[in-house]
């Protein structure tokens, strides 16, 4: 009896340990400044090559984001043709992130599931046309 309590003394304080760990994000920008005419709009080429991404401002981005569901993303959300997209591990999960200009973030995971996210304080000034 001795035993199993001291066993999950330590299984609780590993689990601890691990909530306690910082979530580290690594993250790469693949492409900045990219039109990709998902939505209908008067955005240019022109215009969303001023759209420039880095890895700091996508970290933040996602890091301050908040979850939405797919409803909101697609159908409720201002959205824009202008967008970065890159790579990143996060929560010891692997996968492609689409930042777009508005905010909205999309994270694929590489087992397929896809993750509706908003960054609320993307929206503007830095992110506003």
């Amino acid at each position: 009896m001795a035993f199993r309590i001291a066993i999950s003394t330590l299984l609780l304080a590993a689990c601890a340990a691990l909530q306690a760990e910082p979530q580290t994000m690594q993250l790469t920008v693949n492409k900045t400044g990219v039109l990709t005419h998902f939505i209908s709009s008067d955005e240019t080429a022109e215009v969303c090559s001023t759209f420039t991404v880095d890895a700091a401002l996508a970290k933040a981005a996602i890091a301050g984001s908040e979850l939405v569901s797919e409803r909101v993303y697609a159908h409720d959300l201002d959205a824009s043709n202008c967008s970065a997209t890159g790579t990143l591990t996060w929560n010891r999960k692997t996968g492609t992130w689409t930042l777009d200009r508005t905010g909205r973030i999309l994270i694929v995971w590489s087992d397929g599931t896809a993750e509706y996210r908003l960054c609320k304080s993307c929206q503007a000034p830095l992110f506003a046309e």
